[in-house]
């Protein structure tokens, strides 16, 4: 009895091959937006946070507070450590708050404090969450206070819209504010 050799031919093998890297071509640019879109809930998580936490210390004290250290926040509810950040200019552990994912920092002027949480590594890195408040005496007309907006820096590299485009932001309400940064009013 001669037992013949059964297996599979390479042209076989290299249509295996072939199919697996165009499903995964396919497969993981979705992949990674579905990681991303696990990101944003935490991200507008924080901000919103130390939002509520700035306007209690607000109300207690007639101004915001310049450094999270001073913030009532519970950090057991929300993951952050003091952080640095250097692409911002942010060192102080009292300025930045931070995962291995993202950053949370708030920018101060006279007239109104800027929360923001940005993606630190990634396709998205400098792309992320934005929350004014005002002092409600000389609020600032082109700023949405009160609410998150999706933001981008001067140093995100994806294209204008890309990280947006996943939330389904509306149509031409966007912003620059001169320094590159880009803003988009979520729906």
């Amino acid at each position: 009895m001669i037992r013949k050799n059964t297996g599979f031919t390479l042209i076989e093998l290299l249509v295996v091959v072939l199919i697996i890297g165009i499903l995964a071509a396919v497969a993981v640019p979705q992949y990674q937006k579905s990681v991303e879109k696990g990101y944003a809930p935490q991200m507008m998580f924080a901000v919103r946070s130390v939002a509520q936490a700035q306007q209690r210390y607000y109300l207690e004290n007639g101004n915001f507070a310049d450094k999270f250290s001073d913030l009532d926040i519970d950090y057991d509810n929300l993951p952050l450590k003091p952080a640095t950040f250097s692409p911002y200019g942010l060192s102080s552990s009292d300025a930045v708050r931070g995962n291995n994912n993202f950053v949370v920092f708030f920018a101060k002027t006279t007239r109104f404090l800027s929360i923001i949480a940005v993606r630190t590594t990634g396709k998205y890195a400098h792309a992320g969450f934005e929350m004014y408040l005002s002092d409600n005496v000389t609020p600032d007309v082109n700023k949405n206070f009160g609410c998150v907006e999706i933001y981008t820096n001067n140093r995100f590299t994806g294209a204008a819209g890309s990280y947006c485009g996943m939330f389904a932001t509306s149509a031409g309400v966007t912003m620059n504010d001169g320094s590159g940064s880009r803003y988009y009013a979520m729906n």
